[in-house]
């Protein structure tokens, strides 16, 4: 192995601002009576690789209580051009001369010396102009860091022509073949993690993360174990997607977005979105003004030919942040009698799904919708125990199993509502298209569930996308009912001839697949976990009820 170059020396360049547009002064947020930017300067100073942090600011009238507070702490100040960020660097390294620079910026005080330090030796063994873990980023968002070689900083000065290169810094050498580039990859992609300062709600997460510690001396690592005890802290920030204030993706109006939801979402990209619930989430996001793309152009193609390459193709085009995928062969007895057809939509396409995701360098979170009929025995299923006695449910089990390794929302559910015109009929239309047209229907009154209605559903998933909640869950109403039930309840509200229901026990003749006989969910798991509290069944039918009056 080459030897360490230990002649060749490095400072902190700290690029920090009181005028941020999104959260103003966050560099002057107090935790334990220390600001941000002093507690970024307490953990920069355990570099044992660095000699010197410079915190670069703009010279302007608006920047001096900064300035007066960083010369109270005693740190060596440069003040410079407050858009071109590049020229701020580079004229700030012209004044403390290294041989390596590393950017760090203001809004990240839980940087770690030991990532600093590694990067820095990895630049230094291996002669590289530019290395960083941020191209693509692996680690939590607030641990960026860039070394850059005092020569790379200056051909980037000189050549950098775009306002987004010099407002940005690295852009131009993350781009450029000239230099010679390594990226720190961490084992395991945690660049969902969100320990910056952007938001108030950044602000909220960082606050309860420092009070937890003694001391500012806890490494990144004790962070992460924090999260697995006590993962509530970390929720505040979670609808806030990786760098928003830089990607010219998304555009968002901030603004607009709190007045609508109090957060955005990003870009969503649904999958199913022709379906019967499909169709319901595409409006009501919609109508939330969310960015929201279907699969409606692809379909045809998808049905004949899934593969991951393919979809890994729509997801490059579409750079979603949030994938819902609602494509399943529901039909019970179809999955039964044509396994292929069910195996193509239920299996096939969440594996192909998943090894498309984990191939992008996208950091996207997964929605999967699952079903009630993984369950048998038993009402009151919890997740742990799984039990499917028909092709439908052990295909929509198998399913979940590609998603589990990734950040992804899987919900075990079954849902009410009124299909439109040209779907196929559900539960619902098929009771009352008979009751009113007076017809006489069996109804199973040894057949259970708890269903929510679409409304409830829709809105649930819209808090849990928000959230970014993870895990597998159950969701449904509180309390059971049959379907014999259901079905008098319905009829009951509006004013249908209950004489034509003719309640049964179900028995294996009447249909092609076996049916699980009670497919009630336990749902405490989900009301612990999300705090949401889930409806009673009776409030689920009225709401069904109205859609039909």
């Amino acid at each position: 192995m080459k030897k360490l170059k230990k002649n060749l020396d490095a400072i902190i360049i700290v690029q920090a601002r009181a005028t941020s547009g999104r959260f103003p002064n966050k560099v002057m947020q107090r935790i334990k009576n220390k600001t941000l930017l002093e507690i970024l300067i307490h953990r920069l100073k355990q570099s044992k690789e660095c000699k010197k942090i410079v915190i670069a600011i703009p010279n302007n009238s608006k920047q001096k209580k900064l300035y007066n507070h960083l010369k109270k702490l005693n740190v060596s100040v440069f003040q410079g051009d407050e858009s071109n960020v590049l020229d701020r660097y580079y004229k700030a390294s012209l004044e403390n001369r290294s041989d390596f620079i590393v950017r760090v910026t203001g809004d990240c005080p839980l940087m770690d010396a030991k990532i600093i330090d590694r990067l820095l030796k990895i630049a230094k063994e291996k002669d590289y102009d530019y290395v960083s873990n941020v191209y693509p980023p692996s680690f939590p968002n607030g641990l960026d860091v860039s070394v850059i070689r005092s020569e790379t900083l200056y051909d980037a000065w000189k050549n950098s022509k775009s306002k987004f290169d010099k407002e940005h810094v690295v852009p131009f050498i993350q781009k450029s073949r000239r230099f010679k580039k390594f990226n720190l990859t961490h084992n395991v992609d945690l660049s969902s993690e969100r320990w910056t300062v952007d938001e108030p709600e950044d602000f909220q997460v960082i606050k309860e993360i420092i009070s937890h510690f003694r001391n500012l001396d806890f490494d990144w690592k004790s962070i992460l174990k924090l999260k697995s005890t006590n993962p509530k802290i970390f929720y505040h920030n979670r609808h806030i997607t990786r760098d928003e204030g830089s990607n010219k993706q998304i555009s968002v109006d901030r603004k607009s977005w709190r007045k609508v939801n109090n957060s955005p979402p990003g870009r969503i990209l649904i999958f199913g979105s022709s379906g019967f619930l499909g169709k319901k989430i595409v409006k009501s996001f919609k109508k939330k003004n969310y960015k929201v793309f279907t699969d409606l152009n692809y379909k045809k193609r998808l049905r004949k030919d899934s593969n991951h390459n393919f979809i890994l193709k729509i997801l490059n085009k579409v750079k979603p942040n949030i994938v819902v995928n609602l494509i399943a062969l529901t039909d019970v007895d179809k999955c039964e009698k044509n396994k292929e057809i069910a195996k193509k939509s239920n299996i096939l396409f969440p594996l192909n799904l998943a090894k498309a995701i984990k191939k992008t360098l996208q950091n996207i979170y997964v929605i999967h919708m699952s079903t009630d009929q993984v369950y048998n025995g038993k009402g009151g299923h919890l997740e742990k125990f799984i039990n499917p006695i028909n092709y439908y449910g052990t295909s929509k089990f198998e399913g979940e199993k590609y998603f589990k390794d990734l950040p992804s929302l899987i919900l075990r559910t079954n849902f009410i509502g009124k299909s439109d015109k040209n779907q196929k009929k559900t539960l619902s239309d098929w009771i009352l298209y008979n009751l009113r047209n007076k017809n006489k229907i069996n109804t199973f009154k040894n057949i259970y569930f708890s269903p929510l209605h679409t409304s409830t559903l829709i809105k649930i998933i819209d808090k849990l996308m928000i959230r970014k909640i993870e895990g597998v869950y159950n969701l449904g109403s509180k309390n059971k009912i049959s379907k014999a039930k259901f079905a008098s309840l319905l009829g009951s509200i509006l004013n249908c001839d209950l004489d034509l229901l003719n309640e049964i026990k179900y028995n294996n003749k009447y249909l092609v697949a076996r049916r699980p006989l009670d497919m009630s969910l336990n749902i405490n798991n989900f009301e612990k976990n999300t705090r949401i509290k889930l409806p009673y069944v009776l409030d689920e039918i009225e709401k069904l009820a109205k859609e039909y009056k």
